[in-house]
């Protein structure tokens, strides 16, 4: 018999032993009434837990390698602690109780002329902390290179579940040469890597209103043509789904059931070409259709089938400049009914039939971009300014005004902002692992009553200035 256990072999290592246990420990534990853990899935949990907190505990060393009936599995955590606080100086419209903001509050003035939004407010929290684990396994289908991944934070889906778990990346890539398939929840492909912004509000994330970040469900196809430089080229064909995290905005409030009865993906092309090792430049498309009712009701209690569709579309161009001193990102879209990206668009009633209640609809449009310089990214200290910029352009068509408040009804995210401006100088400390980041969030919006497309008119004018101070502890 050969001895498989020789001396300084990975089957004598601590990491293998409890690979081994944790095989044996979910073939045979079971809750004591005998019910599996799919009955169970408070048990699974904890187990899990358990056993993840005890690889932590047993090492210092971020990867582990499990044996495997089809070879050894690696798996490689990384993730982050955070805290941050933050002080404005009037009130906000925001997301996750003030932990993403959106654009200062239109002017509320009470009956003795006193703004009551201009007044300021303290915010602070911990529930952007994050962790992930990547599974690298044997190579499937002939790929190079097989892996996975999963993360979770504590930001739950909407304001309602905020503190709560979350997974939000969760995939599977199998990897060619020239080619590569993703399967599962990941980032949507409207933000590449390399392209996501360096600002200190939630580790980095450009959104809303100039720009979009959800993990989605989608089915993405990348191809890697030669560059002729140290990164090749891309070419990405994706289908990309809708889940709670990104809802539009319709006739019965925000739901992700609108996207169902669309009976279709959203697709999604994408080109991405480097002019050199530090000059990349980038375009990207992507179309997707909502049926936003399915019957109506009429004043006299009456119902008639309605299967009117309306259709959205996002044309987004970037380009990066990277190097050891300079680094330099600017992006820009054109929204067509982008609501659930929550950019400053959606739609709008364009007919409506005083019998059967029955609508058509058009969307409404908007224009967002955003740019960014850092100096010295990858230096202890590294100074950076963000500005975005986004504007309502409306509808192309004349809108339906509703008999009783004389306004269009439109179906959008911030309908009534004209436009919204910022300029957010920032300053990262980084010392091996841990990160402190401050920035000041100067924001200027404006806010109008609708004209008859969808367009804010009259506007008025706010500033706002957010002071943010977060740390990190990356592993």
């Amino acid at each position: 018999m050969v001895n498989h256990k020789k001396e300084g072999s990975k089957t004598e290592s601590p990491e293998y032993k409890i690979g081994i246990q944790m095989k044996y420990l979910f073939r045979t534990v079971r809750p004591a009434t005998g019910a599996t853990f799919q009955g169970c899935p408070g048990v699974k949990i904890v187990v899990w837990g358990m056993v993840l907190m005890g690889l932590i505990c047993h090492s210092g060393a971020q990867a582990y390698v499990f044996p495997h009936e089809t070879g050894p599995v690696k798996l490689t955590w990384s993730g982050y602690i955070n805290t941050d606080a933050s002080f404005d100086t009037r009130q906000t419209f925001s997301f996750r109780e003030g932990l993403t903001l959106a654009t200062p509050l239109p002017r509320d003035v009470a009956d003795d002329g006193v703004d009551t939004n201009k007044y300021g407010s303290f915010n602070w929290n911990s529930v952007a902390s994050s962790l992930s684990v990547r599974i690298d396994g044997p190579p499937l289908f002939c790929s190079q290179k097989t892996y996975a991944v999963i993360g979770m934070d504590f930001r739950g889906v909407d304001d309602a579940t905020m503190a709560l778990l979350r997974f939000y990346p969760a995939y599977v890539n199998l990897d060619w040469q020239k080619i590569s398939l993703l399967l599962g929840q990941c980032l949507t492909p409207l933000l590449p890597p390399g392209i996501n912004s360096r600002r200190v509000m939630y580790d980095g994330s450009p959104w809303p209103f100039f720009d979009t970040d959800p993990s989605l469900p989608q089915v993405r196809v990348t191809f890697y043509p030669e560059s002729g430089y140290q990164n090749p080229d891309q070419i990405i064909i994706a289908c990309v789904g809708r889940t709670r995290t990104t809802p539009s905005a319709g006739p019965d409030g925000p739901l992700v059931i609108y996207a169902r009865n669309g009976l279709m993906p959203a697709f999604h092309m994408q080109g991405r070409k480097y002019v050199s090792d530090a000059l990349c430049l980038g375009l990207c498309v992507e179309a997707k259709r909502l049926i936003p009712r399915l019957r109506t009701t009429t004043v006299t209690g009456k119902h008639y089938a309605e299967h009117e569709s309306v259709n959205g579309v996002v044309v987004s161009g970037y380009g990066c400049m990277q190097t050891d001193d300079f680094a330099l990102k600017i992006k820009g879209s054109y929204v067509v009914n982008g609501g659930d990206y929550e950019f400053v668009s959606g739609y709008a009633v364009k007919t409506r039939d005083p019998v059967t209640d029955r609508c058509t609809y058009t969307p409404l449009r908007c224009f967002a971009c955003w740019g960014e310089a850092d100096i010295f990214p990858r230096c202890a200290w590294s100074p950076g300014l963000f500005i975005g910029f986004t504007q309502n352009l409306g509808a192309s068509e004349h809108l339906y005004s509703d008999p009783v408040t004389h306004q269009p009804i439109v179906y959008s995210y911030a309908a009534d902002l004209d436009y919204l401006v910022s300029l957010i100088p920032r300053l990262w400390h980084t010392r091996d692992n841990f990160a402190v980041g401050f920035e000041l969030d100067l924001s200027w919006a404006s806010f109008g009553a609708l004209d008859s497309y969808g367009r804010p008119d009259g506007t008025k004018p706010v500033f706002n200035a957010r002071l943010l101070g977060s740390c990190f502890y990356r592993f």
